[in-house]
């Protein structure tokens, strides 16, 4: 190609399959369909398609248009996309052939099991067809490109989980070829335009559809719209050299997800890393293994979203955002302020950042909140475990991410409490708290996190104490008991689990002690573990195997094992204890 030389413009299967099904159709129904066939691209701009391997039998008829890429280097480039059309009930009825890919996995535009045939196109050769169809006819279009089914094993239609040929694609119905060097350097010159018309907040979208709907939709002004393609990196780095203060990423989910794991060419033969970013987030935020497969197993960053939102794991997209965010900050050199924000196809917000927010605004536009499944209105008493987010279960996950106000202990709120969200610290007196909130939970999710299990010496006997009649959901939880035995390798079925905090007497404990071979006592700062050894040792049980199991599941957990009456003597301060008592017999 010599320098310099303009490039040649071509045109989409989506378009050759319009020309094909159009010339078809007029062959059946009136004999002739000519050598070219004039259709319409989405944008309004005619194209006249040579036709070629035309075919006219007794009740079909068959049209093909060679696929022309122009001076884009396309797969698909030389391949025939055909049509044949036979009489059908009143109507257009599009089909698939071979060499046209099926879907077989969910998260794409278009339904399981149909023909790869994508919205776009499928309305332009319904448009096409209809303008030539004799009224009250109908027609039975099936689609075919021969040699789809092996050109179609060097795309990505097999990962896609998209069988047997290629797919019928093409948004604006041109391809549009042009050098990388050449096309980066027209993308900047829009941040050039932008900045020197005052605009030193930028909107980043990645192409024409993001710009639409951050312009059309969201109200971002057009002036500081920026279109990346796949160079957001690029992008980005100009961003900064031309003197932009700071930038909103703003785009598709299943593009800008690849941000938060340092992709900054989104193109997938560069980098893909979308659903090994979602699945590793969804991780953190305590999705059981399954998930985790489930979401790399998706064709598509469509499919894990599906999964995110059936598991009510959406925060996972306000995790990415923020990744995405500090990544682009940190590829600038702090140079930039970075917000990102995640939108489906549809532009419906799914996730974003902290700064998101504020950058908006500055440009006049008050993002929406992203829209999050709640659980159903009443009160919840979640068991959170013994202290690490890590023994979080996925349920009690899912209704604190969903509550509208959540009570517990401070270290507990603060822990666990999700940004924004409302919460009350758990005080004495509590029943007039717990009405307050049993109030509240007739109209709106209301959950009391207790430490451990509910049920386990928790606050669960409380509230129903209290709250006599008031529904009650119960979300279990992981014991420190539980933990303990399960540091200590012992099955604890039948182990006797006593509580220091205010209940019972001394002498009750000694006889419980001395009257079972396995017993796990909650201890406390006023019973310590050394306290409670030093009583039982005094009533002829200090040769008792012991063991304190403190801070259970935090870093500073930490084991210490020897005799009851060894632990009575013992100046280590145990902060958050469970102790047990074997009788010693093996």
């Amino acid at each position: 190609m010599s320098a310099g030389r303009t490039l040649r413009r071509g045109y989409t299967t989506g378009m050759c399959a319009a020309a094909a099904a159009k010339a078809a159709t007029l062959l059946l129904f009136t004999g002739s369909a000519g050598e070219v066939v004039e259709v319409t691209a989405p944008r309004g701009v005619k194209l006249a398609l040579p036709l070629c391997g035309v075919e006219r039998g007794e009740s079909w008829a068959r049209a093909c248009v060679v696929k022309d890429a122009g001076d884009d280097p396309d797969v698909t480039h030389g391949l025939r996309i055909c049509a044949e059309a036979r009489p059908a009930p009143e109507g257009i009825h599009l089909a698939g052939g071979p060499g046209v890919g099926v879907v077989t996995k969910p998260g794409l535009a278009v339904p399981v099991g149909e023909p790869a045939i994508n919205p776009v196109p499928r309305e332009v050769i319904r448009r096409e067809v209809g303008a030539v169809l004799p009224p009250g006819r109908g027609v039975r279009i099936v689609l075919s490109v021969p040699g789809g089914e092996k050109v179609a094993r060097r795309t990505f239609n097999p990962r896609l989980g998209i069988m047997g040929g290629i797919s019928i694609l093409g948004t604006t119905g041109i391809v549009e070829p042009m050098p990388e060097e050449a096309w980066k350097e027209s993308l900047v010159c829009q941040v050039k335009v932008a900045v020197a018309s005052g605009h030193r907040a930028l909107v980043l979208v990645p192409g024409r559809t993001g710009e639409r709907i951050a312009v059309e939709r969201h109200g971002f002004p057009p002036a500081a719209v920026v279109q990346t393609a796949n160079f957001v990196g690029h992008l980005l780095r100009s961003c900064a050299e031309e003197g932009a203060e700071e930038v909103l990423l703003f785009g598709y989910h299943g593009k800008l997800v690849k941000l938060a794991a340092g992709c900054f060419n989104t193109h997938s033969r560069t980098a893909d890393a979308r659903l090994e970013t979602l699945a590793a987030l969804a991780a953190a935020r305590g999705a059981g293994p399954g998930v985790v497969a489930e979401i790399l197993d998706c064709a598509t960053a469509e499919g894990a979203l599906e999964v995110l939102r059936r598991e009510a794991l959406l925060e996972v997209l306000d995790d990415a955002a923020a990744r995405a965010a500090a990544r682009a900050r940190a590829f600038v050199e702090e140079r930039l302020a970075v917000g990102v924000v995640l939108v489906d196809r549809a532009g419906n917000v799914l996730g974003c950042d902290s700064g998101a927010a504020a950058i908006a605004g500055r440009l006049g536009v008050r993002l929406p909140h992203p829209v999050r499944p709640s659980p159903e209105p009443g009160l919840y008493v979640v068991g959170v475990g013994p202290g690490s987010p890590d023994y979080l279960v996925p349920a009690a996950r899912r209704v604190i991410a969903g509550a509208r106000v959540l009570a517990g202990r401070a270290e507990t709120l603060a822990l666990l409490a999700p940004p924004g969200r409302e919460t009350l610290e758990l005080r004495v007196p509590l029943e007039p708290l717990l009405e307050r909130l049993a109030a509240r939970a007739r109209s709106e999710p209301v959950a009391v996190l207790v430490s451990g299990d509910p049920g386990v010496y928790g606050l669960l006997g409380t509230i129903r104490r209290l709250l006599p009649g008031t529904p009650v959901r119960v979300v279990p939880g992981i014991s420190a008991v539980q933990l303990a035995f399960a540091r200590l390798g012992l099955p604890w079925e039948d182990a006797r689990v006593l509580t220091v905090h205010g209940r019972g007497s001394e002498e009750d404990l000694a006889r419980e002690v001395a009257g079972h071979a396995k017993v796990a006592v909650l201890t406390d700062p006023r019973h310590s573990p050394a306290a409670v050894a030093a009583y039982l040792a005094a009533r002829g049980l200090g040769g008792r195997p012991a063991f304190v199991l403190n801070n259970l599941s935090l870093k500073q957990e930490r084991v210490w094992e020897g005799r009851l009456e060894d632990l009575a003597g013992c100046r280590e301060t145990f902060d958050n204890a469970v102790l047990v008592i074997l009788d010693g017999s093996p």
